[in-house]
């Protein structure tokens, strides 16, 4: 189990060299994870190998505030694989994504989540398939369970 699965709701943020916009981002987010409709939420960031120097000031945010988690590539994937990873290591019931340089506002969850009704047979089914599957923790990029590259990707 990580953090994640305190959350009811939990964003994943794939980010690459955003130094510049962090403090913009990480103020957006504990704002709206604060007063968020699905109830208890948390911010998951991707750090796809970023080499801007960013690395410490999201360790600094994250360590200032307890709904900010974060998860740093060795060397650049991509945004794929910054979005499996982070899917991959969320364990709360809700999980959305967001882009890191705020061309949609975080507030917008707010107008999706009240039509996800958990109780269709289609979310059950969906939510059933989320499962922790098998475990990748000798990966050579993240060392993070389910990411994929472990398995000869």
């Amino acid at each position: 189990m990580n953090k994640t699965a305190e959350y009811r709701f939990t964003i994943i943020v794939p980010l690459y060299n955003e130094k510049d916009n962090l403090q913009r981002l990480g103020q957006s987010l504990a704002s709206y994870a604060a007063r968020s409709t699905a109830g208890p939420t948390g911010v998951l960031f991707v750090d796809d190998g970023s080499t801007d120097s960013g690395g410490g000031l999201l360790a600094a945010m994250c360590a200032d505030n307890p709904c900010f988690h974060y998860l740093r590539f060795t060397h650049n994937c991509g945004l794929s694989a910054a979005l499996k990873a982070g899917f991959d290591h969320c364990e709360s019931p809700l999980v959305g994504y967001i882009d890191a340089d705020l061309q949609t506002d975080p507030e917008d969850f707010d107008l999706l989540l009240p039509y996800l009704v958990t109780d269709t047979p289609v979310t059950k089914e969906w939510l059933a398939g989320l499962g922790n599957g098998g475990l990748c923790l000798n990966c050579p990029v993240c060392h993070f369970p389910n990411c994929g590259f472990g398995k000869g990707a």
